[in-house]
């Protein structure tokens, strides 16, 4: 199956695995199908992918959405990361509409809405099979923990454990009807209410107000929408109030909320008003400055591998300077989030260094991700990149041996 996906060519490969593992009665060849079917996607680009080319868009749409749904929690993940890398494509939800069956297309639109606020997410390991096998080995693994290290690349990569979350300065759930006049004026449909909103919110950060904090997700749902509004005034205030709130929030700021936050923000770099671009880079840095950098590390890393074409350099940096600062402490996070990512790059930057589907040159924002990853994991880089065909090795060796600065 990875000899398919990988070596013929990917609309084959899509019709071929489509047709014998959609469907099929059997998990382990539905959960199968699903992982090569990110590995096509990826070959092909989210540009190629939502063309609208025949047997292409209209085949990966309904089976990712399929998979999204399917009963297993691996499958479901599968299919999710399909749909979180198209759904940066501007004509996405028009395509889902008409290529997902009516009867499906709800629970889709559910799980994308879902996708879009919390962010991917990590893949479910705690399945009925693993807790299976853990109690026939008598728990041995949980037992044998191990240290964040890299002594080898052969090494197993032990999912991490969540961090204990920070706590609110107050008790959890009150005053939240205090903020039904914010969330009214919010949600509103006249943008100069939104704006009123917005900078109410402000106005409640800066003074600490607990009911703000005591509620930060649900708070922070209403307002990450603005940070995309229709209306360009609406969209510029929500950044710039971000850009001052952060410091008061960000210490607060767990997976829930900065899963919701980074997406939407991050589609602001795709902006063609220089101002909102602009803003946006000063938002990003304040964001990594206020908020701990390892809770960051996937959601800045699913951007960098799954977002607009045009938001790929910037996303690309920032994960550079990511790395410098959550190695340390993070190794495996870094391992399991960020060489995906490099791989990914290396295996589908075309010789123009850009990405099939987009127009912006990546070569330069790729060598320095390699080069951060290199100079803290030194020669192990290679020893993990042993997958890679001999051309992309060579692409990366040159990038160490080539590094160039921002």
């Amino acid at each position: 199956m990875a000899a398919l996906a990988m070596n013929v060519s990917p609309q084959r490969a899509l019709t071929a695995l489509v047709a014998a593992g959609r469907d099929h009665r059997n998990v382990a060849v539905r959960k199968c199908t699903a992982q090569y079917l990110v590995t096509i996607v990826e070959r092909m680009g989210t540009g190629r992918v939502m063309s609208g080319i025949k047997d292409i868009t209209d085949k990966v749409l309904p089976t990712a959405s399929m998979f999204a749904c399917d009963s297993s929690g691996e499958i479901r993940y599968y299919g999710k990361k399909v749909l979180y890398q198209l759904m940066s494509h501007e004509d996405f939800d028009k395509l889902l509409v008409k290529h997902v069956a009516p009867k499906h297309l709800k629970d889709v639109q559910s799980k994308v809405e879902e996708l879009r606020q919390r962010g991917l997410g990590e893949m479910p390991t705690d399945t009925p099979s693993a807790r299976h096998r853990r109690a026939e080995s008598g728990g041995s693994r949980a037992k044998s923990g191990s240290r964040d290290s890299i002594n080898s690349p052969s090494s197993t990569l032990s999912t991490p454990t969540s961090s204990a979350k920070k706590k609110s300065p107050r008790g959890a759930d009150t005053g939240l009807e205090e903020c039904k006049e914010l969330f009214g004026l919010l949600d509103a449909r006249d943008w100069q209410q939104r704006s009123q909103g917005i900078q109410q919110l402000m106005d409640m950060c800066a003074a600490g107000h607990p009911a703000v904090f005591n509620n930060l997700v649900k708070v922070f749902d209403r307002f990450v929408p603005r940070l995309t509004d229709n209306n360009t005034k609406v969209n510029l205030f929500a950044l710039q109030a971000l850009l001052t709130m952060i410091r008061e929030v960000g210490p607060y700021a767990d997976v829930p909320l900065i899963n919701s936050l980074v997406p939407q923000l991050v589609q602001n770099l795709a902006s063609k008003n220089q101002q909102i671009y602009t803003t946006t880079k000063e938002v990003l840095n304040a964001v990594v400055q206020h908020i701990d950098n390892g809770l960051l590390l996937q959601p800045f890393a699913n951007s960098a591998q799954y977002g607009n074409a045009r938001v790929k350099p910037d996303m690309i940096d920032k994960l550079s300077d990511l790395v410098l600062e959550v190695y340390v402490r993070k190794q495996q996070s870094v391992i399991r989030h960020v060489l995906p990512v490099l791989w990914h790059l290396l295996g589908n930057m075309t010789s123009s260094g850009a990405l099939p589907g987009g127009t912006g040159n990546i070569r330069d924002a790729t060598n320095r991700l390699a080069n951060s990853l290199h100079l803290q994991m030194g020669d192990a880089l290679l020893e993990y990149g042993g997958n890679l065909t001999q051309r992309h090795l060579q692409t990366l060796k040159d990038m160490l041996a080539n590094p160039v600065q921002q």
